[in-house]
């Protein structure tokens, strides 16, 4: 609900993480990012990518809409999202 540059938007994030990367944590976050020099908040949507990418790959997830459309350049708009269940592997 919160702004991810915001401290309270990324405890929510990292809250969210936390399922599916039991060691994610601000500390964690934010050291990686000052090693990386960057914003705090790429690498909480850089984590968000690769635990969406996983699911996927073990097909734990859903788009919405479920049939998307596809733009001029033929990408597809949609959202993709883990399964109410999604069954850590």
């Amino acid at each position: 609900m919160s702004r991810k540059k915001e401290r309270s938007g990324l405890e929510e994030r990292i809250t969210v993480l936390k399922r599916f990367l039991p060691v994610c944590s601000f500390d964690a976050i934010a050291e990686k990012a000052k090693e990386l020099k960057c914003n705090t908040d790429d690498i909480a949507d850089a984590l968000c990518l690769a635990v969406t990418a996983f699911l996927a790959a073990h097909e734990q997830c859903e788009t919405i809409p479920p049939l998307p459309e596809q733009d001029e350049k033929g990408l597809y708009m949609m959202l993709t999202v883990p399964t109410k269940n999604p069954v850590r592997t």
